[in-house]
Parts: structure tokens; C-alpha cells; sequence
């Protein structure tokens, strides 16, 4: 029974990057779509693709929170 013990242990553990993980399944297809059909100066492109990248904290803490609420129901 021990081992069944550590196997759930470890399962709910693992889970501690799996916010970021969503967090950049989010922002990396924004970005790209960025890069790939917006006309405009590469310097404006990269002022854009930097707002995006700051919105990944909070992405990931939201998604953080719905992970927990769902773990607990």
C-alpha cells in the first residue's frame, strides 16, 4: 500500500510546472501569429512580443488557481 501512497505523492508533485506549461500554450501561438502575419517594423514586433511575454505570470497564476480548484473537487 505504500507504494500506491508515493505513486499519488508524486503524481500531485509533478504538477507544479504545469501552469507555466499552459500558461506557454497560450502566449507562443500569440506570439507567433504575431511574427508571421503582422506588417510592421521588427522593432514594434519585439515591443509586442515583450507585452505578451509579461502576460505569462499572470496567465500562469490563474491557471495555477484553476488547477487547485480542481484538484480539491
Amino acid at each position: 500500500m505504500e507504494i500506491k501512497q508515493y505513486q499519488n505523492e508524486l503524481s500531485t508533485k509533478l504538477r507544479n510546472g504545469a501552469n507555466f506549461i499552459l500558461s506557454g500554450a497560450v502566449i507562443w501561438p500569440v506570439v507567433a501569429l504575431i511574427w508571421a502575419f503582422v506588417v510592421i517594423d521588427i522593432r514594434a514586433k519585439s515591443g509586442i512580443t515583450w507585452s505578451v511575454g509579461d502576460l505569462c505570470n499572470p496567465i500562469s497564476f490563474s491557471c495555477r488557481s484553476s488547477i487547485k480548484n480542481t484538484e480539491n473537487s
